[in-house]
């Protein structure tokens, strides 16, 4: 009698942290809640100096070059390559909040100026890029 009562809360147990574990990752995966990507974390983040951009996925949706990185760092920021922990929907939310405050820490005539040259960076690289 012992051993089925030992062997039914060890299964109890075992199904429980499975349970709970699936609910809670799929919870995170959805939501962002208790990772680096939800907006309160991003919130908090905008108190800091550096604001950090998340991309997602195999090779990004942003290239990162050394001269890009090195303006991006000029106006107070960079991008990190975000991981596949949550899904791209927790990590557009983040960087929405990101990007608010880089624009409201620059203003406009900084904004531009940083569209400018990243644009400008850009050009040259498909100039120089042998696949048109």
């Amino acid at each position: 009698m012992k051993k089925k009562i030992i062997i039914s809360l060890v299964l109890l147990i075992f199904g429980g942290i499975i349970y709970f574990g699936v609910t809670l990752g799929i919870f995170s995966y959805f939501t962002g809640l208790g990772t680096p990507y939800s907006y309160f974390q991003a919130k908090k983040n905008t108190k800091y100096g550096l604001l950090i951009l998340y991309e997602q996925g195999l090779d990004g949706t942003i290239v990162n070059y050394i001269n890009s990185d090195s303006i991006r760092l000029l106006y107070g920021f960079k991008y990190v390559h975000g991981g596949n922990e949550v899904s791209s929907s927790v990590i557009d939310l983040y960087n929405s909040v990101i990007e608010k405050e880089i624009h409201l820490r620059l203003g406009d005539t900084k904004w531009n100026e940083y569209l400018f040259k990243i644009d400008s960076i850009q050009r040259k690289k498909n100039r120089e890029s042998p696949i048109h």
